[in-house]
């Protein structure tokens, strides 16, 4: 007697995350069927349609759901609270996955979960009569696959959700967590402050905490000091990629969607290097941040630790930057702007920085030439 066969699931996500595949999405806020036809041709593998802060009604959202049909776009829906009668008419009319907000404690994050899945996995209650049409399957086909299609994805956006952000993200069935930043300011009335620090801190802290794997390229450090550091940070689940050959597995790392760390503050050799303005002088500086963001579409951000009172560290991060230009300028523009805001950094906090680094070792040919 031959197996039964599984069901072919409708949702391709899954097994680009299982492949260590990046994807790219966007939020669509206005209620209109042609944006999102325009949006799911563009190459982008999801779109959430808002239900929670926009004049999209499920009317609306219904065509824009049926809009991504005949493209791999996937879409998704933004429910207005974590309620499971939010989340059932996006599910019922197409949707294959649901971004619940304010997710900040376990029993939240068990409830979001409990949602998107029938019984006995969950709570969801059954009425998909528009679904299948989208996915042009029968209602037999698509409830066979329909608790491992949905996707649950929830936002953290409190103070309290960092906080408890390991509990949260032990909740078996959570698929992606998301940070809200506008909310997460405001629970700490910082509201509309993107820049702050303390917001900055707390987002870090939140991807460091529930398992965001790092990986920094390095020099060969042979002398004690160099030693410990290296251990601390193999200690704290640091990946090292040695700085020679380290092209390959550091796109790896970027594709696979994890953080890659590079130190900028170092002097490069004329031949690996670009030349920017640091402290009002030259200083030839490594372009592989920006060279490795454009190639595979990673944000660029700098992260400085600095030192409290207490002997713990704040990260000040600043980011992500950007650039309108292309090709070799592109480069040049995001060095610029990332040794600029190092700058800044080490002015407001010189005392902070690891001055002994030989940073203007590399002079431009024109000054070893004596040519102004």
């Amino acid at each position: 007697m031959s197996a039964t066969p599984a069901p072919t699931p409708l949702n391709r996500l899954r097994k680009e995350w299982r492949d260590g595949r990046a994807t790219f999405g966007a939020i669509a806020t206005i209620p209109s069927l042609q944006t999102v036809q325009i949006m799911a041709r563009s190459g982008l593998d999801w779109i959430i349609v808002d239900l929670e802060h926009g004049p999209i009604d499920l009317t609306s959202a219904h065509a824009m759901i049926t809009a991504t049909a005949g493209t791999p776009c996937v879409p998704f829906a933004r429910i207005a609270a974590n309620e499971p009668w939010l989340a059932k008419a996006p599910m019922d009319i197409g949707a294959l996955g649901i971004n619940f907000p304010m997710i900040c404690n376990r029993a939240d994050a068990e409830k979001a979960v409990r949602s998107v899945r029938y019984p006995p996995k969950g709570d969801r209650l059954w009425g998909p009569f528009h679904a299948p049409f989208r996915w042009g399957v029968s209602m037999a086909d698509y409830m066979a696959s329909a608790d491992d299609d949905m996707i649950c994805m929830i936002t953290i956006e409190h103070v309290e959700a960092v906080n408890r952000i390991e509990e949260i993200m032990a909740v078996p069935g959570i698929d992606v967590a998301v940070i809200g930043p506008g909310d997460l300011a405001t629970s700490i009335n910082k509201r509309g402050q993107m820049d702050d620090p303390e917001l900055l801190e707390l987002i870090a802290r939140a991807a460091v905490r529930r398992g965001m794997k790092l990986s920094i390229i390095v020099r060969a450090l042979g002398d004690a000091l160099g030693r410990r550091l290296v251990a601390s940070r193999l200690r704290s689940g640091v990946r090292h990629l040695p700085e020679r050959g380290a092209t390959g597995a550091a796109l790896a790392v970027l594709r696979r969607g994890e953080v890659l760390a590079i130190p900028v503050d170092q002097n490069m050799r004329p031949s690996r290097g670009i030349f920017v303005d640091f402290f009002g002088e030259k200083a030839c500086t490594t372009p592989a941040p920006a060279v490795f963001a454009l190639r595979c579409g990673a944000p660029i951000l700098t992260a400085i630790p600095v030192r409290r009172p207490d002997g713990t560290h704040l990260v000040r991060m600043r980011g992500p930057f950007t650039t309108a230009l292309a090709g070799h300028a592109a480069v040049e523009d995001l060095t610029r702007q990332l040794n600029r805001a190092l700058e800044d950094e080490v002015r407001a906090h010189p005392d902070h920085w690891f001055w002994v680094h030989r940073r203007w070792k590399t002079r431009p040919l024109e000054d070893e030439a004596g040519v102004d």
